[in-house]
């Protein structure tokens, strides 16, 4: 494991503004992510029931529009609906189609028309569960309506693990960027990182049903902007193998190690996973954040030498 670490961590309360996202992230979590919650109906999911899903799932794309068949990807429309696993697919990808959620009860399916019936009302009753569950309710998704779900979502978790992943890295980054640029503008930064990394998942998954939650394209932003305004030639990072003496500590190295670290890899994980069927992770958020991020610290870099040509040979030193 190695981390970049360019603050001294003894310095934590001269950071107020991390603190303040730190502690909102935490409290949303205590408050609506830690109660228990409405679980669907896990009969519902189970594999008879899904291919019955995935049966009609097939029905509904044969019947719809050029657009909305275009829109599903090919793996989908090339399943054979008449072999089980096949249906068990379709099926679970029609519960992650938005259009699918919302048109499916009042959908005229032919068929076994008792089964057909009994499917509606525990699909309704799945819908109705599941929306409310605080990740739909606060999460940003194409099934929502709700625009301050674009800034609730990036202070959503939806574990600890995953709170506790994110909150590590927007603890380490936004101190950096908080003393590199100011609080004010590490606020922005983590705002307008995560709206745009929500408009990137948004345009490359316009169907899916499944809302996105977590801090990780705001962190995204913050470590791209750090990654690209800080022109130190070396940041401190901590490495971690084992806790044997020479197997742990700190070291120095470029600041442009973030990008393939971190930054590359979630390129790489995007477009290795099927088209419209994501691994748990929001990969395109990270990349919408991290283009953010690299923009606003290429401006920052042509601003700062226009009108403040010291500061690099003041100040490029005091936070090694």
């Amino acid at each position: 494991m190695i981390l970049p670490f360019p603050i001294h961590i003894k310095d934590w309360k001269n950071f107020p503004f991390t603190l303040l996202l730190v502690g909102l992230n935490v409290l949303i979590f205590l408050f609506f992510f830690t109660s228990p919650t409405v679980e669907p109906k896990a009969s519902f999911l189970e594999s008879e029931s899904l291919q019955l899903t995935g049966r009609l799932y097939s029905q509904y794309i044969d019947q719809s529009t050029a657009a909305k068949k275009n829109s599903v990807p090919s793996w989908v429309r090339q399943m054979d609906s008449h072999q089980e696993d096949h249906l068990v697919a379709l099926g679970a990808y029609a519960l992650r189609d938005a259009d699918f959620i919302r048109n499916a009860p009042q959908y005229d399916f032919h068929g076994d028309v008792v089964a057909i019936r009994i499917w509606k009302k525990d699909f309704s009753d799945f819908r109705f569960r599941y929306e409310q569950q605080a990740i739909y309710r606060f999460g940003l998704s194409s099934m929502g309506e709700r625009s301050l779900a674009w800034v609730t979502y990036q202070f959503s978790h939806a574990g600890f693990m995953h709170l506790f992943s994110n909150l590590l890295f927007l603890f380490l980054m936004g101190m950096a960027v908080e003393s590199l640029v100011g609080g004010p503008a590490l606020l922005f930064i983590y705002l307008m990182g995560g709206i745009l990394g929500g408009g990137v998942f948004l345009a490359l998954d316009s169907h899916g049903g499944i809302p996105m939650v977590g801090a990780s394209a705001s962190v995204s932003a913050l470590m791209a902007f750090f990654c690209v305004a800080e022109t130190r030639a070396r940041v401190r990072y901590y490495y971690f193998i084992s806790p044997v003496p020479g197997q742990h500590g700190a070291i120095y190295l470029p600041t442009l190690l973030i990008a393939p670290l971190f930054l590359v890899s979630d390129l790489g994980n995007l477009l290795s996973q099927p088209e419209g069927l994501g691994g748990g992770v929001a990969y395109a958020a990270h990349i919408g954040g991290s283009l953010f991020g690299i923009g606003l610290a290429c401006l920052y870099r042509v601003f700062r030498k226009r009108w403040m040509p010291a500061h690099d040979s003041v100040d490029s030193t005091s936070r090694l």
